[in-house]
């Protein structure tokens, strides 16, 4: 029986220490000489990364993998006559193109889907893009949603902006972001369609951009461009209720970007360009609803983009004008630098994960 035991407690502590090998997909801008789309692999036990394999497109801005991770899609951030949305088979050994159909809005800068419907947000088209899928590959753009223009900056809310598409947690929802008009547009999911329920409107002036979830999907924030404050909004079915706001950009340049949420629910991260290349960091408070400033790490010329590794532990951070991605270790909260190299690559401008064990 002893040595039952001491069998059964080595095979918990080997499945305890397992590590996962952690994929990065990392987008670009091309017009500096990028392949398109580059795939990392992150060995976190080892503390070192190797690239392995690229993909050629053209500015893919934005990228998402499919539920089961065999599909990548990535948005071709370009003028109309050519902005597509992507799709991209992994389940091979080199990616392979199996779809790439038209987004009838410029500049699409953001992709997320589920298994029946994908949807693009077009920042210079100034609507939101669905098309329907099978079998996870899109095959028709079903239909368009306009955003507006009524925000009070008229150099940069002067005509319609889509930044952002997030499902929710539980998938019913699409939530996007109308950044002209300072709105969150709000959408019931349907099997082969959206259907627009309402919006919610921000302060005036904020110019949202990205948005997202905290873990238990109760609550969600968002960053706002121009403004630099993140907001704080209680969700429930499709609706939400502001709560409050918090300063992020201290220079409030104008430049904010992207916003994530620790995986454990303790911690807010927003990046900020232009003026102040930067994270602000929040502790989370009361479960959600509030938030509290810790600190803020420089980093390097416009975090356009960055990603929390799935256990925690790392952030990755797309520096666009540094031409490269840094990696920090998080502890506490708190960014500090991990000793790994940066990753070089040019014009990196999103970072996409997936694990495999």
């Amino acid at each position: 029986m002893k040595q039952f035991i001491s069998l059964l407690m080595s095979l918990l502590l080997l499945t305890a220490c397992k590590q996962e090998a952690l994929t990065l997909y990392i987008g670009t801008y091309t017009g500096k000489g990028s392949a398109g789309i580059y795939i990392c692999d992150f060995d976190e036990k080892g503390r070192n990364w190797s690239i392995r394999d690229s993909i050629s497109a053209v500015n893919p801005s934005y990228l998402a993998l499919s539920q089961d991770n065999s599909l990548l899609y990535a948005v071709s951030e370009t003028s109309a006559s050519s902005a597509a949305l992507q799709c991209f088979s992994l389940s091979g050994d080199s990616p392979v193109l199996k779809a790439n159909l038209l987004s009838r809005g410029a500049d699409p800068c953001f992709v997320c889907a589920n298994s029946a419907l994908a949807f693009t947000a077009n920042y210079t088209g100034g609507n939101l893009s669905v098309f329907s899928l099978e079998n996870g590959v899109p095959t028709s753009l079903v239909q368009l949603f306009p955003g507006s223009a009524s925000g009070p900056d008229s150099l940069r809310q002067g005509e319609p902006h889509l930044h952002c598409a997030l499902l929710s947690p539980d998938g019913d929802y699409l939530l996007a972001s109308d950044f002209s008009s300072d709105n969150i547009l709000i959408f019931r999911v349907l099997p082969d369609s959206l259907a627009y329920l309402s919006s919610c409107h921000l302060p005036d002036g904020s110019g949202v951009r990205h948005l997202t979830f905290h873990p238990d999907g109760k609550y969600l924030y968002s960053i706002g461009e121009l403004d630099g404050r993140v907001c704080v909004f209680e969700y429930k079915d499709g609706e939400l209720s502001f709560l409050s706001a918090y300063q992020a950009d201290p220079l409030r340049s104008g430049g904010s970007a992207d916003i994530r949420v620790s995986p454990d629910g303790k911690y807010l991260y927003a990046s900020h360009r232009l003026e102040s290349d930067g994270i602000s960091i929040f502790r989370i408070l009361d479960g959600g609803r509030a938030l509290e400033c810790l600190a803020y790490e420089k980093t390097g010329r416009h975090p356009r983009n960055f990603r929390i590794s799935p256990d925690g532990r790392f952030l990755f951070c797309a520096c666009r004008d540094s031409d490269r991605i840094d990696i920090y270790e998080i502890r506490e909260g708190l960014l500090y630098p991990s000793g790994i190299p940066s990753i070089p690559i040019s014009q990196p401008v999103c970072i996409e994960f997936s694990t495999q064990s």
